[in-house]
């Protein structure tokens, strides 16, 4: 016979008299991850714990001071904080820095001319409050990667925080008050009676007020906005809709 009758057939598929081309490999699941979310940088576990704690709607009261879990946090990490920038952590200081301590020292004077001695906790607390998260950030976030994941972080408990303040509002229960008050004191819900909008109750999920619910997510929309995938184009609303449903339900004004 001649020899061309005893070569092999061809794969299905592939061209007569030649090899079938080879399939293209699949992306490995972690690969197909990244290019969807973007890329993942590890975090300090210090960011973690207080971005998670900003959630969470217990209280503690220690010397007339009303203390939530992020208070507790911020009191905590103060002084090593403030070290990590007077070490250089950050880098060199920028305009930023001493804008934020100007504005900082300028509100204690404003609270102290205006309530003498009986503001002094209430200024001592409010300089932690505003000093620690912002070195916080210039020390523990130095890349856009880390940004990037922070907000990823954020993100995913926009969703779960939209899903609760969607039911609490249609349902006057406020289920992340009522999980965490086995456990200790939680922020007290709106009654019932309440001021209602849109026939709905105002949301306030593990916030003290509807208005710093709402204040806090929407500060969520632009950055998650213009949040990058991994091929670099923005989430967009996909994104976004998230804190602006959350936001919605706190039905306030002010966010």
């Amino acid at each position: 016979l001649p020899p061309h009758y005893l070569a092999p057939l061809p794969r299905p598929g592939a061209p007569f008299g030649g090899a079938a081309p080879a399939p293209p490999p699949a992306a490995a699941p972690p690969q197909r991850l990244r290019e969807s979310i973007g890329a993942i940088e590890p975090l300090s576990p210090i960011l973690i714990l207080f971005g998670v704690a900003l959630f969470i709607p217990l209280i503690l009261s220690v010397g007339g001071i009303v203390l939530t879990p992020a208070r507790f946090v911020l009191v905590v990490m103060m002084v090593p904080v403030m070290g990590m920038y007077v070490s250089g952590r950050a880098g060199p200081p920028i305009a930023a820095d001493y804008l934020m301590v100007g504005f900082t020292f300028w509100m204690a004077v404003s609270l102290f001319v205006f309530g003498g001695t009986g503001q002094i906790e209430i200024i001592g607390i409010s300089i932690i409050e505003f000093l620690c998260p912002y070195f916080m950030a210039r020390c523990l976030i130095r890349t856009r990667a880390q940004y990037e994941t922070l907000l990823r972080l954020f993100m995913v408990a926009a969703v779960l925080i939209a899903l609760l303040a969607a039911i609490e509002s249609m349902t006057s229960r406020n289920l992340l008050s009522r999980g965490f008050d086995i456990l200790g004191r939680v922020h007290p819900e709106l009654p019932i009676r309440y001021e209602r909008r849109l026939g709905m109750l105002r949301a306030q999920s593990g916030f003290p007020h509807p208005i710093l619910f709402g204040v806090f997510m929407s500060t969520l929309f632009a950055p998650l906005f213009f949040l990058r995938r991994g091929d670099g184009q923005p989430w967009r609303i996909k994104s976004a809709m998230f804190p602006a449903a959350a936001t919605f339900f706190s039905l306030s004004v002010g966010a």
